[in-house]
């Protein structure tokens, strides 16, 4: 993704608070000195520019890996809870991205619990089958859930995604021992790419000094020895 529309990225979150500052437990038990929450990017406007650049990173990428010949063989897969709407949201800017030329890209998301009544079920939408999978989340930090549901995608649907995409990567180890962040790390293990709009990276030269160097002291501790 280029340097502006992560920056973009950034702006957006900073402007809505959806970046945090203070001391927050991350559902892995970790304390951090930041904290990202896309729920508060929830306008109609706001939510409309999250989306166009969510199409753009998967433009980019689908550009990057000689792949935007045929972007209808595509589907975005939503995670729940909060990768259900931004699929649908990635979706939908994907049609009106030029780089994509009104490709009709399709989406799915899965349920947490099986519905017993109507279509019954835990797969929402198209159907995977043929189709390249990119599944689509909001953050990344430790990868622990996220290598979860994608032994049960394989185990269960058959499904092998080709990449994930979230809006922000932590960079951060999902072990201590661990030699990379989890990000490099869960694509080395699946075989899949994964890639984000911005990472803390981006994130760092918008911040004043003292958040910075908390930030920079958290991934010293967290992320790998170069980022």
């Amino acid at each position: 993704m280029s340097g502006a529309a992560a920056r973009a990225f950034i702006q957006l979150a900073l402007r809505h608070q959806a970046l945090g500052f203070g001391s927050f437990t991350l559902k892995s038990g970790r304390r951090s000195p930041y904290f990202f929450n896309v729920g508060l990017l929830n306008a109609g406007a706001t939510l409309a520019e999250l989306g166009r650049l969510y199409a753009g990173r998967l433009a980019a990428y689908l550009e990057e890996s000689g792949q935007l010949a045929a972007p209808e063989g595509f589907m975005l897969l939503g995670l729940p809870y909060k990768g259900i709407p931004l699929a649908a949201l990635a979706c939908a800017a994907a049609a009106a991205d030029e780089r994509l030329r009104g490709a009709d890209i399709s989406y799915a998301y899965l349920r947490k619990e099986a519905k017993e009544h109507g279509e019954g079920g835990l797969l929402v939408g198209g159907e995977p089958g043929g189709r390249r999978i990119i599944v689509i989340d909001d953050v990344l930090t430790t990868g622990k859930a996220l290598q979860i549901t994608l032994k049960h995608l394989r185990d269960v649907w058959r499904i092998k995604p080709l990449a994930l995409l979230a809006a922000f990567d932590r960079l951060e180890r999902t072990a201590p021992e661990d030699e990379d962040c989890a990000s490099r790390l869960l694509a080395r293990r699946e075989e899949m790419d994964v890639i984000s709009i911005a990472t803390v990276r981006d994130l760092l030269p918008e911040l004043e000094e003292r958040q910075r160097e908390e930030i920079e002291r958290h991934l010293a501790e967290h992320g790998p020895a170069a980022v």
